[in-house]
């Protein structure tokens, strides 16, 4: 089953399928033509993925508000049981990020369960606790870790 791309690898983007998992790492700018790389990525693995995973590094711009349309039609098109996303970093941008997608995701209606979080390890707790029976053995810290270690080797 395993014979189509598993891992799509950019500049600004580490995406990766790990079982019934879609993880996302956004590294710098979130543009719309990146989402859209992303979604034909997606596309073919749709009728696997459960769950999403999105980390979004400290040092990633914020996208625009076509970038975040783009992102919103990405994510409503499968049909997920949860979403995750952890916006890196501490101080104020970092928790003022957090704060509005939090309430972006209470005023939108989606079918599926989203939270947001500020460490990659208290999102991983969560989906565990949430989501133990999708996730199986799947060890999101080390997944996103070894992910992020795929993208730094590989050359721009």
């Amino acid at each position: 089953m395993r014979d189509r791309a598993s891992e799509l690898i950019t500049p600004d983007y580490a995406g990766a399928i790990a079982d019934r998992v879609c993880v996302h790492v956004w590294r710098g700018a979130v543009s719309v033509k990146a989402i859209q790389t992303t979604r034909r990525f997606v596309q073919h693995w749709d009728e696997d993925i459960r769950g999403v995973f999105v980390v979004i590094d400290a040092c990633s711009l914020v996208p625009d508000e076509a970038a975040r349309a783009e992102m919103s039609r990405l994510h409503d098109e499968a049909a997920l049981d949860f979403v995750t996303i952890v916006c890196e970093g501490s101080g104020f941008r970092a928790a003022s990020i957090r704060a509005v997608l939090t309430g972006m995701h209470v005023l939108q209606q989606t079918p599926y369960q989203t939270k947001v979080f500020a460490t990659v390890t208290d999102a991983a707790g969560w989906a565990a606790r949430n989501y133990g029976s999708l996730l199986g053995a799947l060890d999101l810290p080390r997944f996103v870790r070894d992910l992020r270690r795929r993208a730094d080797a590989k050359p721009a």
